[in-house]
Formats: structure tokens, sequence, C-alpha cells
């Protein structure tokens, strides 16, 4: 049940109007810069509610253990595809785990760009230009058995670009 009283110290927001700015932000093509504007409240203070795990279940339906339900459901409902595949002998269930191992792989060449981005200091931007160096001479030694990550990663970035994009001609 949410609380009507107000939370912090000097806080003159209840939890309630905290509940809806932070339910109207997370609808899709509504950006939390419009709903600040809309009810006169700086966009780093619905950030920040956002960002506070009080507020999450307004977000995402999640279970008693806090694992969102969707994510949880079609986590299983591919799990079970995926075993009934290869039972039917469409899929090999080995080398489907090689490929989730390269995802891996190239999840750590895209952490290791973050860091050499986001970090000043050398030994941070040196490890992460060796750890991008591996990963890339492995997708050369391998050749194309890492295409399928990488066209995943690729696809990732890119969406994430064209996102990014629509919310700067949101704002």
């Amino acid at each position: 049940m949410m609380s009507t009283q107000q939370r912090g110290r000097g806080s003159k927001y209840t939890d309630d109007f905290k509940w809806q700015l932070i339910a109207e932000s997370s609808v899709d093509g509504v950006s939390v810069p419009m709903v600040a504007q809309r009810h006169s409240v700086p966009d780093n203070r619905i950030y920040a509610w956002r960002s506070d795990g009080r507020f999450q279940p307004v977000i995402l339906n999640v279970n008693e253990g806090g694992a969102p339900v969707s994510s949880v459901a079609i986590t299983v409902l591919c799990l079970m595809v995926v075993l009934g595949c290869e039972w039917m002998g469409l899929i090999d269930i080995v080398n489907m785990l090689s490929i989730a191992g390269q995802n891996f792989l190239l999840l750590y060449c895209v952490a290791a760009l973050a860091l050499l981005k986001l970090s000043n200091k050398v030994f941070d931007r040196a490890a992460s230009i060796v750890t991008v160096g591996i990963v890339v001479a492995l997708i050369i030694v391998e050749g194309t058995t890492l295409m399928y990550p990488l066209v995943i990663t690729l696809l990732g970035f890119a969406i994430g670009a064209r996102q990014h994009t629509k919310e700067r001609a949101q704002s």
C-alpha cells in the first residue's frame, strides 16, 4: 500500500505524488522532462525517485523476491522452447550454449568500451584496450562463429542510438 505521508527531511512531495509522476514518466513516448515541466518539479527529482527502490513496483510488476514477473515468464518460456527444439532434434543444445558463451565474451568487450570512455585512469583505460584487443583477436581467429553475437551487439547499439535520438527529439 502506498504511503501518503511525506518522506525525508523537508520534503514537500507526498509518496502518492511521487508514484504518480514515476508512473507518468514510465509510459512509452513520455519523457521525464515533459512530466517535470507539466508538474513544475525539477526533472532530477523524478530521476532520483525512479532510482529509489521503494518506487520500482510502479515501473515493473515484480514478485515477492523482487524479480520482474514478465522477465521471469519470458525466460522460462524461452528455455522451454530451446529444450523442446533440442528434444525434437531441431537444434543442438551444445551449440546453443557455445553461442551463449560468445555473447558473454562480447558483453565483456562492450563493458571494456564503456570503461574506456568513462574512466580517466591510465590503468583502467589500458586494461580496457587490452580487453577489446583480446576480443577482436578472438573474433578474427574464430571467424564467422562469432558473427551471431557480434550482429546482436551491433543491433543493440543501433537500437540504443535510435532511442537516444528519439528522446532528444521529444525533449
